[in-house]
């Protein structure tokens, strides 16, 4: 849609139309090139593998988002597998010479298929920096359906801000387990809200 700019904004899409009268069509193009642009769904994951030791289990085992609760919905679904292992003790960020019983979680080979690059922005002291990790994804949001639309004036353009329900593309079997959704609301929220 060349005489259109757009962005997302939680579910709204602004359109600034160049002249004339926006469109259905236009509206529905331009929120379905922006959701394409859009990053997939993942869990936010991407740093494998991921240690557990005792402590940390018995602080999380009522917890049903924690790491430790994440890793075992993972475990369960086979996209991670899980050992013993021994690791140092820490205390104030420093090891304290105690040694400790972990769990380590390893992505298995049934995940490879879930697996997409994905950018991360960190804060450090320098300035923000990019890095991109393995994530596990899960689906893509697309347009399933425009909904309701304002139009306003803005000197010699029209602005417009679109209303849509989304839909998952791709949406795979794991992400539909109980005990997955429970340990990763976000994604149970996007599942939930779709349509």
């Amino acid at each position: 849609m060349s005489k259109a700019m757009y962005c997302a904004l939680a579910g709204a899409v602004l359109l600034t139309a160049c002249g004339g009268s926006v469109k259905e069509e236009d509206l529905t193009a331009a929120i379905s090139q922006n959701l394409a642009k859009k990053a997939p769904l993942c869990l936010g994951t991407a740093s494998w593998p991921v240690d557990i030791n005792e402590r940390e289990q018995a602080r999380q085992q009522a917890v049903s988002n924690s790491s430790f609760a994440r890793m075992q919905a993972l475990a369960g679904v086979g996209l991670v597998s899980v050992s013993d292992i021994e690791v140092d003790g820490m205390k104030d960020g420093k090891p304290d010479g105690s040694k400790l019983k972990a769990r380590r979680y390893v992505l298995s080979d049934a995940a490879k298929p879930y697996l997409q690059p994905v950018t991360f922005t960190r804060h450090e002291l320098s300035g923000q920096v990019d890095e991109t990790k393995n994530d596990l994804c899960w689906g893509k949001t697309a347009l399933d359906k425009l909904g309701k639309w304002d139009t306003s004036k803005k000197g010699d353009q029209t602005e417009v801000v679109a209303r849509y329900h989304y839909k998952i593309d791709g949406l795979v079997p794991w992400a539909s387990n109980a005990a997955v959704q429970s340990a990763f609301p976000k994604l149970q929220t996007v599942i939930g809200a779709a349509g």
